[in-house]
């Protein structure tokens, strides 16, 4: 009988630290024997592999398949898989395990860099769902019931859907709804829910959860804002689906996915995560939200308006544990260096506005420090610029760096996934400078990071708007991955002749 107050792995794991072993096993740090600093000694001690009586993530059925098959029971869900190579790999071992090469899938565009590496792994053809920007900053948001229905009657060959929600900055979808039109279609709903995985521990934010509301799949970080490590992820099936899905497909692919050497002391914080959730999230999440109500006010207070604020004024529904302040005088990347002075350091930052996350760990004492840095800052750029005294100039973004937003048109597809996964296309490029890449075809991701959302894709066509979005993001000293010269001062394209 599976008992809620139980943490089987995690229980287990901790009093093999606690007895006098002897390790004739990997790993090589014979359980922090070797380690100077005193900390990094116990921690070892938790480190353990798939000796006797640990189980086996792969094949599990002792500890490990306990732990799970509470996590499933404290979601509602018909089965739940521990991941520790991130929620990146419950999203490619999910794709792989619900579609077909070929296939015509429905993709959010603003998702997640995992997710177009399924794309083309598997050769897909993504039709995108394009969010429509909200202000402030034309921040792409949620997929809305609307967009979704007229998707699914342009392309009914669809064999799913995949969405973000919660995005990166809180935004949450109303998944139910969305739910609801993928079924009358018989379409397949995969969710990334990488930054909600404590939706499902209180009541204002259960109907926006996920799984509650119908997805077929759901990918949850557990380490983005529960107690668990690094890496520390679930995939969850939901009870309805086990019938639809081919769940010896599903796991293959998860154990495909996944190292052979799985981390057990992230495995054990997954299990204590999801304890603490059913027995100490609620409280915890209640004091979050009454915190993060404080802290806008207390920002309003000192000339500081949260977008926050904004976006729940125009229906959204905002993540407690989320909160997204505008600079106002100062470029973002200053901000941040002045705060990082002060040992305080947060989750993104932009040009012209940084996010915040209110983790549920954290004491209203941050909070406090944050402000005192706020103020002091404030004060120093009055003295230094008087014309900052003026309080209609408090309000406006007078910002040092021209922010670039992201392009909202529907990316040009001249290449196809299913196409470029071929050898031909993957030796056939060259190297173009980026003042000469108008028109070409790319043959790289572009992704500013954070949040992993791609600017360009391999196979799109590369516009003005694109090379526009480049120059200002490198005189912003936007971070990208996917790109070969780090410089962006040339992209690697398609021959034009290949296509």
């Amino acid at each position: 009988m599976l008992n809620q107050q139980s943490r089987p792995l995690y229980e287990h794991l901790r009093k093999h630290t606690d007895e006098q072993t002897v390790r004739y096993h990997i790993p090589g740090h014979a359980g922090g024997a070797m380690y100077e600093l005193a900390s990094w000694q116990e921690i070892a001690k938790w480190d353990v592999t798939e000796i006797y009586g640990m189980d086996d993530l792969h094949s599990p059925n002792s500890v490990i398949k306990e732990a799970q098959q509470l996590a499933a029971k404290a979601y509602d869900a018909g089965k739940s898989y521990f991941l520790v190579n991130g929620t990146s790999s419950g999203l490619l071992a999910s794709i792989h395990g619900l579609f077909r090469r070929g296939d015509t899938v429905l993709v959010q565009r603003n998702a997640h860099k995992s997710i177009y590496n399924a794309l083309m792994l598997l050769g897909l053809e993504p039709q995108y769902l394009m969010p429509e920007p909200i202000e402030p900053e034309t921040i792409a948001s949620v997929v809305t019931p609307s967009i979704l229905k007229t998707a699914l009657d342009r392309y009914p060959e669809a064999k799913g859907v995949i969405i973000t929600s919660p995005t990166f900055y809180g935004h949450a979808a109303e998944v139910a709804s969305l739910s609801k039109l993928c079924h009358e279609c018989n379409k397949l709903l995969i969710v990334d829910e990488a930054h909600g995985a404590h939706y499902n521990f209180h009541p204002q934010l259960k109907p926006y959860s996920a799984l509650r509301s119908g997805a077929d799949i759901v990918v949850q970080s557990f380490h983005k804002t529960l107690p668990a490590l690094t890496m520390g992820s679930i995939l969850h099936v939901n009870t309805r689906a086990l019938g639809k899905i081919d769940m010896e497909r599903l796991d293959y692919y998860i154990s495909v996915f996944q190292t052979t050497s799985p981390s057990y002391v992230v495995m054990a914080s997954l299990d204590f995560a999801r304890h603490w959730g059913v027995h100490a999230g609620e409280a915890a999440i209640d004091k979050a939200i009454t915190r993060k109500q404080q802290l806008c006010k207390q920002l309003q207070q000192i000339g500081i308006v949260p977008w926050d604020s904004h976006w729940e004024q125009s229906g959204l529904a905002i993540d407690p544990l989320k909160l997204t302040i505008p600079t106002n005088n100062i470029n973002g990347k200053m901000l941040e260096q002045i705060l990082a002075s002060e040992q305080i350091y947060i989750e993104l930052v932009s040009a012209d506005h940084i996010l915040l996350l209110l983790g549920l760990g954290m004491e209203q004492a941050a909070d406090e420090r944050l402000l005192n840095a706020l103020i002091k800052l404030i004060d120093s750029s009055r003295a230094d610029n008087p014309k900052l005294n003026n309080p209609k100039a408090n309000n406006s973004k007078i910002c040092t760096t021209d922010y670039p937003q992201l392009p909202q048109q529907s990316p040009i597809v001249a290449v196809p996934f299913s196409r470029i996964s071929q050898e031909i296309y993957q030796e056939s490029t060259h190297r173009v400078l980026l003042e000469q890449c108008i028109g070409n075809v790319i043959a790289e991701f572009v992704i500013p990071y954070p949040p992993g959302i791609p600017l360009l894709c391999p196979g799109e066509q590369i516009t003005k708007e694109h090379i526009d979005y480049i120059y200002k993001a490198k005189k912003a000293d936007i971070h990208f991955q996917g790109v070969t010269d780090t410089t962006l001062n040339s992209l690697k394209c398609y021959l034009k002749e290949l296509l």
